[in-house]
């Protein structure tokens, strides 16, 4: 089912509050945006929205959380608008084409790119990695520009890699 561009503005403005806050998202709070209908309209929308699956709320009364549906709505939505620069494209196919069809390669790949795109640390995991738990993230400053990072997961596996930068 798709949603109505009301419902959609609705959850994006829920995923983006709730990414910038951290907290439930209240309809007052969505109403306070350029959304344009009542409170009471937008906690009728909120709880379709929790029925398929958007959002979960504690109680009645609660504000919403974003579910993964609802991150990855988000994601499509705010990407729809994007255009690389043709750089960044022939950067990206130069690199996908170096990187041909190994799995560790291509994950490499894509963890080097979000973190240039993003300019933040960036880490990717394999698809089986779906159940795989985070235990403990450490960062240790090395250098001015420099850091190590150091992940332990819940299950016992050991990588170790060299993380250069594409700057």
């Amino acid at each position: 089912m798709s949603l109505t561009p009301r419902r959609e503005a609705i959850l994006n403005t829920i995923v983006g509050e709730f990414i910038a806050a951290g907290v439930p998202v209240a309809s007052k709070r969505i109403s306070a945006t350029d959304i344009g209908v009542s409170p009471a309209t937008i906690r009728n929308d909120v709880t379709a929205l929790e029925e398929e699956g958007y959002v979960i709320r504690p109680h009645t009364s609660a504000g919403a959380v974003p579910t993964d549906k609802a991150y990855r709505f988000f994601v499509e939505c705010i990407s729809r608008d994007i255009k690389l620069p043709v750089g960044d494209q022939l950067l990206i196919a130069e690199l996908c084409h170096e990187a041909n069809e190994e799995l560790d390669k291509r994950l490499r790949l894509i963890a080097t790119l979000l973190a240039h795109f993003v300019h933040n640390a960036a880490l990717v995991t394999q698809p089986k990695a779906a159940r795989t738990r985070l235990k403990h993230l450490h960062l240790v400053s090395l250098q001015e520009k420099l850091a190590l990072m150091i992940v332990v997961l819940v299950e016992p596996c050991v990588v170790r890699q060299r993380t250069t930068s594409l700057t």
